[in-house]
């Protein structure tokens, strides 16, 4: 069976289980992000091995689905931009920004601590209680827009909280990376520079010329012009913070959310992108996560092969490999 035929099989395979659990899982009056996250545990390593059959030969059809699930990942953040008031997120600020360090200290001290406790290194430690700071705001997100709660303060303080512990996951890893490898003060210098430089460039990019050029945009005689638009620019920002700012792509693809969101024509915009993304984009990258996750490995010192792309993936690392991680400055 050639790979084409092998990627449509397992597309229709995928997108059918995952939304037949979310529906299993809203009947049980679970949000449906649970029931999908099980499906990609049941079809991954950890049961059914469903990528390890002889019906999917092709390694490159598995790439091809977890690049897929990438970009589920970046609309999904986008979309949860788009849903949320910037006006209300603002006066739930210094609540999100309360939260989202606290989120980071008490696990950094507390898992620290405890690895310390059972004799490894203080470097090991730190290290430990880093990875345990991580948050998946991703996940986050989806919960809260399928409880109906994003929009309001309560649910904007802890999407909000969650972008705030991601940053200030990203400046005490560089911090880390200092203490403890050859890359010296420049290096952490150099991250908290283009950090800055990013959202100073963006803010205005996004609060004034963003919202002129979309009006224009959907005035000229494109086919779902506007739609396509909202896809360039959400695809622009990810990039731009990634490569630029060393932040996570998906905190760039929130910031272009909120940007849209903030045009005449998000409505619009939240209709096109909504039957995009949850239709095709947003399942695959929900159960991607439980098709990269062997969970019989666990104890066993075993590490996954998939463990890059899952989100404990800091985990599969030493302190002394994480100047290799992709994208991660030297």
């Amino acid at each position: 069976m050639s790979q084409t035929l092998q990627l449509l099989l397992l597309l229709s395979l995928l997108i059918l289980i995952t939304k037949t659990a979310g529906l299993i899982s809203t009947r049980m009056k679970q949000p449906a992000v649970l029931g999908e996250l099980v499906a990609g545990l049941v079809m991954g390593p950890t049961l059914l091995n469903l990528l390890g059959t002889p019906l999917f030969t092709s390694t490159q059809v598995h790439d091809v689905v977890l690049e897929l699930a990438d970009l589920g990942v970046i609309l999904l953040m986008f979309m949860a931009g788009v849903e949320v008031d910037l006006t209300v997120l603002l006066r739930s600020s210094h609540v999100s920004v309360s939260a989202g360090s606290l989120g980071v200290v008490f696990p950094l001290v507390l898992g620290g601590a405890l690895a310390f406790a059972f004799s490894h290194s203080l470097a090991d430690s730190i290290f430990i209680g880093l990875i345990l700071t991580a948050t998946s705001v991703s996940i986050s997100a989806q919960t809260l827009m399928e409880l109906g709660v994003l929009k309001h303060r309560e649910g904007l303080a802890m999407l909000g909280s969650a972008v705030v512990d991601d940053v200030l996951v990203i400046l005490l890893l560089s911090i880390f990376m200092v203490l403890t490898g050859p890359g010296g003060i420049g290096g952490l210098l150099l991250v908290v520079l283009r950090m800055v430089l990013f959202f100073v460039i963006a803010i205005p990019i996004g609060l004034w010329i963003l919202p002129r050029l979309t009006d224009r945009i959907d005035r000229l005689p494109i086919s779902e012009g506007v739609i396509s638009w909202a896809l360039v620019v959400a695809f622009l920002f990810a990039f731009a913070a990634e490569v630029f700012g060393q932040v996570a792509a998906i905190t760039g693809a929130f910031l272009a959310g909120i940007f849209i969101s903030r045009t005449k024509l998000h409505h619009k915009i939240s209709e096109g992108m909504h039957t995009l993304s949850y239709a095709f984009f947003v399942p695959l990258f929900l159960v991607s996560i439980g098709l990269q996750v062997d969970a019989r490995g666990l104890g066993t010192g075993r590490q996954s092969s998939s463990c890059w792309r899952s989100f404990w993936w800091l985990s599969c690392l030493k302190p002394s490999e994480l100047g290799s991680v992709p994208g991660w400055p030297a």
